[in-house]
C-alpha cells in the first residue's frame, strides 16, 4: 500500500495535467467525512400589515408615476414581509391606474 501511495504522489508530481486531480482509492478511503452540513432553519417572514400597506399606497403611487415598477415595489416589500395575493394585486393596481390615467390624458389632447 505504501508503494502505491508513493507511486500516486510521483505520478501527481510528474503528470498533474493527465491525472486532472484524480486520487487513488486508498487515499479516498482514508479521508474522514466532514460533519454533515445542517443549514440554519429558514425563517418565515412576518405578514405585511394591511394598515401599513394602506399608509404606503400613496407613496408607492408617486413612485410608480416617477417610473418605478409595481413589481420592484413588491420585491422590495417581499424582502422583509410576506405579502398576500390581495396585497400584491393592490400594488399592481397602482400601475394599472397610472397607465389608465396616461391614456386619458392623451385622449383629451
Amino acid at each position: 500500500m505504501l508503494q502505491l501511495r508513493a507511486r500516486a504522489f510521483a505520478l501527481r508530481d510528474i503528470f498533474p495535467d493527465a491525472l486532472m486531480g484524480l486520487a487513488i482509492a486508498e487515499e479516498i478511503r482514508d479521508i474522514t467525512p466532514a460533519e454533515p452540513f445542517n443549514p440554519p432553519p429558514i425563517k418565515t417572514l412576518p405578514a405585511y400589515p394591511q394598515e401599513q400597506l394602506q399608509s404606503h399606497l400613496s407613496g408607492w403611487q408617486t413612485a410608480i408615476e416617477n417610473g418605478k415598477s409595481a413589481e420592484s415595489i413588491i420585491g422590495m416589500v417581499s424582502s422583509k414581509y410576506q405579502l398576500t395575493e390581495a396585497q400584491k394585486t393592490q400594488i399592481r393596481a397602482l400601475a394599472v391606474k397610472e397607465e389608465g390615467e396616461e391614456e386619458n390624458s392623451h385622449e383629451q389632447v
